[in-house]
């Protein structure tokens, strides 16, 4: 359940020419049950969210060169979090009943969690000269976390309540060159801060042989960022070139690593734990130290005759390995594709090629995230699997005008029936396959 009403205001005051005030209030209730093979055992989890939000925007302009936004933020979530297990009755192959239910560990929380933030932002845009352009922003947050565990709801004993409370200033100066009509400059040095939410810090989940186990002693990370670009529009209109690159600086990062329960006492081995009659291995969220990532990127677009032409894109992203903690999680491969687009009266086609490279195991994060055991498996025996393969593919689109308000559409995606999974997706793409589409305005 979805309410979320908007006001807008038009006052044309000194401070405030315009602006919006937005409400939100949003149910949400998920929930799973699962029974191993074999087993009589059938375990229920349900989590129910309430989430509130408030915010405003406003601007005005200073003067006929300079303007500014302002606004806040208020956000506030509780998570309540059930389950429960049963045995299943049966008489020969027929479900009669069930046994009475026992408690079992919840996903988050299970006397319940919430999660409150509290924001005010500032940003000015200032234009000195015709070619140059300022923009500076600043953001005040402060954020508020809790959580508690019932004792036989939990799997870890020394564990009964989590608090985290923090405060980040974080802030943007971006700055706009245009020292001709055909070429502009941009540079951005900016800063950011993610608090741990309750998935962050609370949740228990078993994957693959690995438990995921709350931890209390986790901290906010912080983000410092530089990036700078430049665009060159060439002399036929919409044709352009532009090159962008970035760097990112992450403190106090946060990703999965080994966690010790030192309370458990279910098995010998001081990282694994006995969950649902298995013996897992318990990770949990941790601050991983300080992380280094680059990147760059390449798009434009080419007139190459009155009806054709050509658009392109290109993304790099590299990120270098931390000696204790390994690869930084989902650090993509190079990927970027390209459009041959035909345009002439009514009539509209367009051929594309997306490429992405391939990725090697050894790039792939320790603590699971990238999901390492969904790429192709070279050794079953002892487990070695070959990373994400590179891909290419070839899809065909073409539209014809009817009228001005017909659209007939005709599609031919992957054209050459190729298997491929883009990174992280967790799913294979779809084969060959086509579509056949009519779009009428009324």
């Amino acid at each position: 359940f979805l309410f979320s009403p908007q006001l807008k205001i038009f006052p044309e005051k000194k401070y405030l020419n315009s602006g919006k005030i937005t409400f939100a209030l949003q149910n949400l209730e998920e929930s799973r049950v699962n029974r191993f093979f074999t087993s009589f055992t059938r375990n229920h989890q349900t989590e129910k969210v309430n989430a509130l939000s408030l915010n405003g925007d406003f601007e005005f302009e200073h003067k006929e060169n300079a303007s500014f936004s302002y606004g806040f933020e208020g956000i506030y979530n509780d998570v309540n979090s059930f389950a429960f297990k049963n045995d299943l009755l049966l008489q020969q192959n027929q479900i009669i009943g069930y046994t009475p239910r026992l408690p079992i560990p919840t996903r988050y929380p299970s006397r319940g969690s919430s999660y409150v933030s509290y924001a005010v932002y500032l940003n000015w845009i200032w234009n000195p000269t015709s070619q140059l352009t300022l923009n500076a922003g600043l953001r005040l947050t402060n954020t508020h976390l809790d959580g508690s565990w019932k004792e036989f709801y939990n799997i870890n004993a020394l564990l009964s309540e989590v608090n985290l409370d923090s405060e980040a200033l974080t802030g943007t100066l971006a700055l706009t060159y245009r020292p001709s009509k055909v070429t502009q400059l941009n540079a951005i040095v900016s800063n950011g801060f993610r608090n741990p939410n309750i998935d962050d810090i609370g949740k228990i989940r078993e994957s693959k042989g690995n438990l995921v186990v709350p931890n209390p002693f986790l901290y906010p990370e912080y983000a410092y960022n530089f990036e700078l670009g430049i665009t060159h529009y060439l002399p036929k209109a919409k044709n352009y070139f532009s090159v962008r690159g970035f760097s990112t600086l992450i403190s106090r990062h946060i990703g999965r690593a080994d966690y010790i329960i030192f309370a458990d006492k279910t098995t010998p081995n001081l990282n694994t734990i006995l969950y649902n009659g298995e013996e897992l291995f318990t990770l949990a969220n941790d601050n991983l130290g300080n992380r280094y990532l680059f990147g760059a990127s390449l798009d434009g677009n080419f007139s190459l005759s009155r009806n054709f032409s050509l658009k392109g894109d290109l993304s790099i992203i590299e990120a270098l390995k931390n000696d204790q903690y390994g690869p930084l999680p989902s650090i993509s491969p190079i990927f970027g594709s390209l459009l041959l687009n035909y345009q002439k009266n009514n009539w509209f086609s367009s051929l594309r090629f997306q490429f992405s490279g391939s990725k090697d195991p050894e790039d792939y994060s320790t603590g699971g995230e990238d999901g390492l055991e969904e790429t192709p498996l070279i050794s079953i025996s002892q487990g070695i699997y070959a990373g994400t393969p590179s891909w290419s593919e070839l899809s065909f689109l073409t539209q014809y005008q009817l009228n001005k308000k017909m659209f007939l559409r005709l599609g031919l995606d992957n054209i050459f029936d190729l298997h491929y999974r883009s990174f992280a997706s967790g799913i294979s793409a779809p084969g060959r396959n086509f579509k056949l589409g009519v779009n009428v305005s009324f």
